[in-house]
């Protein structure tokens, strides 16, 4: 039943993870000025995605005896909220760049009344 929930889980952080980056990397593309919220979000995403690094290699290196099973589920639990974390992260960096994009098109709007 745990091992249910953890793919449970890990399929449902995958699929938020896939649209989360479709959105970002569109928004990104039209959004090209950084605010220093965005790069600091982006710090910590880089943080956490080193960290999930991290627990992924010592799951591998845990995988080898069943002893230490306890400990796997352990990691395992840590690297899922690593991961909902970033996911939060990726969500927050979207919001502040949406901001952003909306403040330059307001800009451009004024810009254009103007002439």
């Amino acid at each position: 039943m745990k091992y249910f929930r953890v793919s449970y889980h890990f399929s449902y952080f995958i699929c938020c993870l896939s649209f989360l980056f479709v959105g970002l990397f569109s928004t990104i593309a039209v959004a090209q000025q950084t605010s220093p919220k965005v790069k600091e979000l982006e710090q910590q995403r880089k943080k956490l995605l080193d960290q999930i690094e991290v627990t992924t290699r010592l799951l591998s290196e845990t995988k080898q005896t069943e002893s230490n099973a306890i400990q796997r589920i352990q990691l395992i639990s840590g690297q899922i909220d690593d991961r909902f974390r970033y996911i939060s992260l990726l969500k927050e960096e979207v919001r502040v760049i949406n901001g952003n994009l909306k403040s330059t098109e307001s800009k451009i709007l004024s810009l254009e009344k103007d002439l």
